[in-house]
């Protein structure tokens, strides 16, 4: 490394966005009602892509997660974003909130979500869950891993084993399921096979045709 003007630097466990994939399917539902939350969808799934759609309608649908974005413009801007999070809540939709801290995309200090916040949903326990914080600048990349984890990304290759153990699992019982299709045809065959005489051939329970003799 001489002449290097930076080293690259490793830490054990680090995880890498290029290293994480998702094992199933994720629709992340970002409102409308909720300024900037697609925004910051659309990165994700450009970052991570593979299984993750987004959804912008203004019900959960078919959604796996919702996206709540929070900055100084939530809850404030558009008072539809309460009663979205409180229906997410009470179908148990599962809530990933996503704290920005750059104040060039109206990053706010996390207790002014405690004054913006309807009381209702503080009380409900809104915010015993973490949120992850969005960082700007060298450190964004991280905030990224972060959030695809709470949806469910896990290391490409953990998620390669996985899919290679369930299509294993799927091999073994249809093989399973063949093996007692073809032990139900032998017993079949064994049931309706003709009895043998006394000489060893085979006796027929119908009768006996003439055969023409030939000339």
């Amino acid at each position: 490394y001489a002449g290097e003007d930076a080293l690259p630097l490793c830490i054990p466990g680090e995880i890498r966005a290029s290293k994480l994939a998702f094992p199933k399917p994720v629709v992340l539902w970002a409102s409308p009602a909720n300024a900037g939350a697609l925004d910051l969808a659309n990165e994700i799934a450009t970052t991570f892509g593979g299984r993750l759609t987004i959804s912008t309608a203004n019900e959960p649908g078919q959604a796996t997660h919702m996206l709540l974005y929070l900055n100084k413009d939530s809850f404030v801007s558009d008072e539809r974003l309460a009663d979205q999070v409180k229906q997410a809540r009470e179908g148990r939709l599962k809530i990933v909130m996503a704290h920005e801290n750059d104040p060039d995309l109206g990053g706010v200090e996390f207790n002014r979500f405690f004054e913006i916040t309807p009381q209702e949903l503080i009380a409900g326990g809104l915010y015993k869950d973490l949120a992850n914080l969005c960082f700007p600048g060298r450190h964004h990349k991280v905030s990224l891993v972060l959030l695809a984890k709470s949806l469910g990304a896990i290391p490409a290759r953990t998620s390669l084993v996985s899919g290679s153990i369930s299509e294993r699992g799927s091999l073994a019982r249809s093989l399973s399921g063949l093996s007692q299709v073809f032990a139900k045809m032998s017993s079949r065959s064994s049931a309706g096979a003709p009895a043998r005489d006394g000489s060893g051939g085979e006796a027929s329970a119908s009768a006996s045709v003439s055969l023409p003799q030939q000339v």
